[in-house]
């Protein structure tokens, strides 16, 4: 009898479970944002104060003028800014200065739950993507007016944009775990934010308003009781600490799994080849069989959840369509927490490109704890890239991620089978190299039709720092008749094959050179042979 009343007590819904209140903080209500790390934001008018603990900046538009009207809390301001702090700013200042204790909002989104209480919705996610106030209130209108919050109990990246009809975002998010950003086309955001980090972007980034209007419903369940250690302050302390982290830390990027690195694995033989995707869309499975795809797409290249014990790792790459043929223009890591985003340029005279954690050209030397350095070619103004270093855990291993003008490529080094042999996408299945589908069993012979198997889905978070078409559920892009264009292309170019192979003759792989001379003969540019 005993055993089960325990089970039925283990499956009682969340209804009828114990419940505990969990207000939102009162300090939190006078601002429009609370991030923990940094603040990226070129909205014009934010109606209440932020708190920031790390840095506040305006990359986007940093000539714009824009306009805080409630009392500040920020780590420090970097500059050019054009900001007008109505209601006054701290500098140097911590969360805690401001009255913000990040464990409670941790504590609430772990221990929140989907519920309607008196007319006031409260939603409860557990992975991140892009959303609108549909997505939380079908029909519903910009100006929530405290109706709704939503708690996101994840490290996946969110986007919150405008709705199809052109209405503004209402809700309260709470997020403490992820990143946020904020597309230009919101118009506004009716809620308070609270995020890990935030950023702007998008066009009309200079247009957006922080309302700050914050949740209204005074019954706020929770599963526990909050951590006595955590009661939220009542109001900002009298003296400011002695400051912000230093930015960036050494360490990996908190969040509701443990990130923190454990002791290096011993050695292991490498069981794979070097995985790849490079430029006009070679890629290279770990088993070392080449192929093409050439639609224009947002695709998985490598995914695997439980990589470097449970970090996970997520690697997406975006193609762009020229004519018969198409190749990769920006490729974006996820490890952990942390989002490393990388695109090439045609520019020689441009400053390598690349967001973290959607910020541009933020400075950092790790990801997820490993550390990150960024490499130019000697002689080159085109080629330039950087290396992850796996060493710590997987020793001689490395991501390396490389630009060519507009082209981007991406490689494994040295993988083995405790680093990558779970991961399944576009390099295929570790062991056997072959081109599974997503439901694991499925090979696809047709490289057409495995490219559009990996397609991003919304489930799985865009990584980009933009939206670009084609998104599922629109297909990949595949250009007309590809085979017949390319050979009147070869028919018609200016470089012929023996002046194409001649410049791709000091590449040792046969197939790499093959693809070289393709590249050179689809881009009548006897510079791509630079690109290997």
């Amino acid at each position: 009898m005993k055993l089960l009343s325990t089970l039925f007590l283990a499956f009682l819904p969340a209804c009828l479970a114990a419940e505990y209140q969990c207000p939102l903080p009162e300090a939190a209500k006078q601002f429009s944002a609370i991030v923990k790390n940094n603040m990226n934001s070129a909205a014009h008018n934010v109606y209440g104060g932020v708190a920031v603990g790390g840095v506040f900046k305006n990359t986007n538009k940093p000539n714009q003028s824009i306009v805080i009207d409630g009392e500040s809390f920020v780590g420090s301001i970097q500059t050019p800014i054009v900001a007008n702090w109505n209601g006054g700013v701290t500098t140097g200042a911590t969360l805690e200065d401001a009255g913000i204790d990040w464990s409670y909002f941790e504590y609430m989104a772990q221990n929140t739950f989907s519920t309607t209480r008196n007319g006031y919705k409260i939603v409860k996610k557990t992975s991140g993507g892009t959303f609108n106030t549909y997505s939380f209130n079908p029909g519903g209108q910009g100006e929530d007016n405290g109706k709704t919050i939503v708690f996101f109990d994840t490290t996946d990246n969110i986007v919150l944009k405008k709705t199809s009809d052109g209405r503004q975002f209402g809700p309260t998010i709470i997020a403490p775990f992820s990143w946020v950003q904020i597309h230009g086309n919101a118009g506004f955001v009716d809620g308070l934010i609270v995020a890990k980090g935030l950023a702007t972007s998008g066009g009309s980034v200079g247009q957006l308003q922080l309302h700050g209007d914050y949740f209204k419903g005074t019954d706020l369940p929770c599963l526990n009781p909050p951590p006595s250690e955590s009661n939220p302050t009542s109001g900002p302390t009298s003296e400011p600490t002695s400051g912000p982290t230093p930015e960036p830390t050494n360490a990996p990027t908190s969040g509701p799994t443990n990130t923190r690195l454990p002791p290096p694995s011993p050695p292991t033989t490498p069981q794979g080849e070097e995985g790849s995707a490079n430029g006009d869309p070679h890629f290279k499975t770990w088993k070392n069989e080449h192929f093409e795809y050439h639609g224009q797409c947002d695709m998985i290249l490598v995914k695997d959840p439980d990589f470097a014990n449970g970090l996970g790792i997520e690697v997406q790459i975006r193609t762009k369509l020229v004519r018969y043929w198409s190749y990769i223009k920006s490729a974006s890591i996820r490890i952990g927490g942390d989002v490393l985003e990388v695109e090439g340029s045609a520019d020689p005279s441009s400053e390598f490109q690349y967001w973290y954690n959607f910020e541009p050209r933020a400075d950092v030397d790790t990801i997820a704890g490993f550390p990150l350095t960024f490499k130019d070619r000697e002689g080159s103004n085109y080629k330039r890239g950087l290396e992850i270093d796996l060493s710590s855990m997987f020793p001689g291993e490395k991501i390396v991620i490389a630009t060519w003008k507009e082209f981007v490529r991406v490689d494994f080094k040295n993988p083995t089978d405790a680093s990558f042999g779970n991961s399944v996408g576009l390099l295929g299945d570790f062991h056997t190299g072959k081109t599974l589908a997503r439901d694991g069993i499925t090979v696809h012979d047709d490289f057409w039709t495995f490219g559009n198997e990996w397609q991003v889905l919304p489930t799985e978070n865009m990584l980009f720092h933009i939206v670009e078409q084609p998104q599922f559920p629109k297909k990949c892009t595949e250009p007309e008749d590809p085979q017949g264009e390319r050979h009147r292309r070869l028919e018609e170019s200016s470089v012929t094959e023996d002046q194409a192979e001649a410049a791709c003759a000091s590449i040792t792989d046969e197939l790499d050179r093959k693809d070289c001379v393709y590249d050179i003969i689809a881009t009548q540019d006897m510079e791509m042979a630079g690109a290997y």
